[in-house]
């Protein structure tokens, strides 16, 4: 377990403590000092005094020694009594009798026995001082005096004079107190000040804030370097701010346009799947109903071919406008792609109800239109399907409003249709099919594929070309992809067949590169051949045992599948780089748009969706999309490929606005391996 860190106290703090304990050092160090010598100067008086003291009473004493009078000897030991320090005296005799003697009458016990002694000699101990004077006629000794003195007043004197010392250690030490209190304040205070700015840029992350030095030429040196990094953490962090909000902008209104069809301005199908989860959602959560309306317009197509496509996309957005105006605020309308578009009505009360409304919008899509002078007529066909009442769940309502839009079609058109179990036998054809794609591969394969060119788009020459899946059913005939696609990704099946087409493609592209070998090759990849570690080795081992150089196939990924941006998902991708595929994403900005993938994952393409292309010349939106995408590749390093080029000026407008390649019906419809080998040798290959 780690130790918590330990907490150091304030610097303020520890230079008061420094400086008083030094100064609390300093004090006592003096305080002895002076003890030491007012002792000595005390001693030093009081052996003085005695020792004078002394030799006045020897002096005195000579006469009587000499004369043996106890009584003038006791008389001048009596003179004593003026020096009440005095504590005993006596006078012995050189035979060690004693003459005579004095003792203070209110003394205790002495501290010394006064006996004979061998010369002059002075004793001391803690009680006392004893002095030992000869007493001596013409130089020859004739006895000895001996004193005794106390020491209570040279104490009572020390004591004093420690007690004043103290009391000015006192007042010195209070007085080191504030000053030591105002040097640390002044010299710690630019570092608090300092630390009081760094918290207040922690907390709020306000780099613009600044610290002030003083007190010292340290100090100032350490506030200029810390605003100086302030002032680089401004900088860069202006500077982030700002390409942060150009990121968000940018993928914000890429987002944006990405939930809305760039030919009617309704919502698209991105946007519809999401917020028919929602829906749904939402009516259990109420317990209410909600209705599903699926409609296809009737004689769209033949708009397109006889008035132009300009005409059909007019139409189209005169249809979105019809729709809005028929409708509430509050329903929600999407175009899913051709002439196909989805009505959500929430909190239905009945069928009648969703019938009605379905009659209404009939009606309106069924007024002639004006296409830019000249009249059309489409109709409606109508799908209706009510959840909970109907469906019982998001899938099931998606399938059951679709077949009863098949339904009003096979009913004779311009008519609307409430779904009923009775149509499940309609969905017979798509049993089969589900059932014929697992023998679709065995014994010889019924699938086979189209190569659509991909060409430089300032010549036309081709530099290869897209592989796309077909299915020849042997009693049901050509059979869509839009119709097997989905089976088929709905099961284990779709991994089969995209190896299949992989193996075949690589195939076909080494044939073709003995004689052109710049041609490259792109390959659909679906969301169920990413999701397993199993498949993306098998796709590794099909590239590997063709021997084909690095970067020549090119996966196609959808935008869905860059919503799990996992490690496995990036790991997977990583591993189809090393070994030797490009990625590129397919339809881009129809789907999950969002520069965060583009960053983290390993892409080297981008393919602008048909649908913006065909907006180029009719729609400003088509055209800030396509160069929204430009310029996102561009920045990113990625090759730009813009697919379904139909006319002239759509490629005109690709190639103002810096695209190099292009794919679509003006350079080659979707063609067998004849056709296209045929079209190799009628056209240039290569840049």
């Amino acid at each position: 377990m780690k130790e918590p860190p330990t907490l150091h106290p304030p610097i303020r703090k520890q230079i008061i403590s420094i400086g008083l304990w030094l100064t609390g050092c300093t004090l006592l160090a003096l305080a002895a000092l002076m003890t030491v010598l007012q002792l000595y100067e005390l001693r030093q008086r009081v052996v003085a005094e005695l020792t004078t003291q002394a030799r006045i009473v020897s002096a005195n004493s000579t006469a009587a020694i000499l004369f043996s009078n106890p009584q003038e000897a006791s008389e001048i030991l009596g003179s004593l009594k003026e020096a009440p320090q005095i504590v005993q005296a006596k006078i012995i005799l050189p035979d060690g009798t004693e003459l005579a003697k004095y003792r203070r009458a209110s003394s205790d016990t002495p501290c010394y026995e006064l006996t004979q002694a061998k010369g002059e000699r002075m004793d001391f101990n803690l009680c006392g001082i004893a002095i030992f004077q000869p007493i001596t006629l013409h130089g020859e000794r004739v006895g000895m005096l001996g004193m005794e003195q106390e020491l209570s007043d040279v104490y009572q004197k020390l004591a004093i004079q420690l007690g004043i010392g103290m009391v000015l250690a006192g007042l010195a030490f209070g007085g080191a107190v504030r000053i030591w209190r105002a040097l640390s304040t002044r010299l710690a205070q630019p570092l608090v000040d300092l630390v009081q700015v760094t918290q207040q840029v922690k907390e709020t992350q306000n780099f613009s804030l600044r610290a002030y030095g003083s007190g010292s030429a340290e100090a100032h040196a350490l506030a200029d370097s810390f605003n100086a990094m302030m002032d680089q953490l401004e900088l860069r962090d202006s500077m982030l701010h700002r390409e942060l909000g150009q990121r968000r902008q940018a993928e914000r209104r890429l987002n944006d346009l990405a939930y809305i069809d760039s030919v009617t301005g309704l919502h698209n199908r991105h946007f519809f799947m999401e917020r028919i989860v929602s829906v749904v959602a939402e009516a259990d959560r109420t317990k209410q109903s909600c209705a599903l309306l699926f409609i296809d317009l009737d004689g769209f197509k033949q708009i397109n071919d006889t008035l132009g496509h300009d005409c059909g996309d007019e139409l189209l957005r005169q249809v979105g406008q019809r729709l809005i105006q028929a409708l509430r605020s509050d329903d929600i309308i999407c175009r899913m792609g051709g002439d196909e578009f989805t009505i959500i009505i929430d909190g239905v009360r009945n069928p009648s109800q969703a019938e009605m409304i379905g009659t209404k919008v009939l009606t309106a899509i069924g007024e002639p239109y004006n296409l830019h002078g000249r009249t059309g007529h489409v109709s409606g066909s109508i799908g209706v399907c009510l959840y909970p009442d109907l469906a019982d769940d998001v899938a099931s309502l998606l399938r059951y409003a679709d077949s009863a839009m098949y339904e009003a079609k096979n009913s004779g058109k311009n008519a609307l249709r409430m779904y009923s179990p009775k149509q499940d036998a309609h969905l017979g054809r798509r049993e089969q099919l589900s059932r014929d794609l697992h023998l679709a591969l065995e014994p010889l394969p019924q699938f086979w594929l189209a190569y659509q060119p991909k060409v430089y788009l300032s010549n036309g020459n081709i530099v290869g070309f897209e592989a796309l899946l077909r299915w020849r059913h042997p009693v049901l005939g050509e059979i869509s992809p839009g119709e097997f696609i989905e089976l088929a990704e709905s099961s284990h099946v779709i991994l089969q067949i995209g190896q299949w087409v992989l193996r075949e493609a690589a195939r076909q592209l080494l044939i073709w590169r003995e004689q052109w070998p710049h041609l490259q090759m792109s390959v659909n990849i679906s969301a169920r051949q990413l999701a397993e570690d199993h498949s993306i080795n098998q796709l590794c081992e099909i590239l590997a045992e063709t021997g084909l150089p690095p970067g020549v196939i090119e996966l196609e990924l959808t935008e869905t599948l860059m919503v799990d941006r996992s490690i496995a998902i990036l790991d997977r991708l990583n591993r189809l780089r090393v070994a030797g595929f490009s990625l590129s994403i397919d339809d881009f900005g129809t789907g999950y748009s969002s520069l965060a993938y583009l960053d983290s994952f390993p892409i080297t393409g981008l393919k602008i969706d048909r649908a913006f292309v065909t907006a180029l010349a009719a729609h400003t939106h088509g055209m800030a999309i396509a160069s929204a995408i430009m310029a996102i590749g561009n920045a990113l390093d990625l090759q730009v490929v813009a697919e379904g080029v139909e006319t002239q000026v759509q490629a005109d407008a690709l190639a103002a606005l810096g695209c190099l390649y292009a794919q679509g019906y003006l350079y080659g419809k979707p063609l067998p391996v004849e056709a296209a080998t045929l079209r190799l040798q009628e056209v240039e290959v290569g840049q």
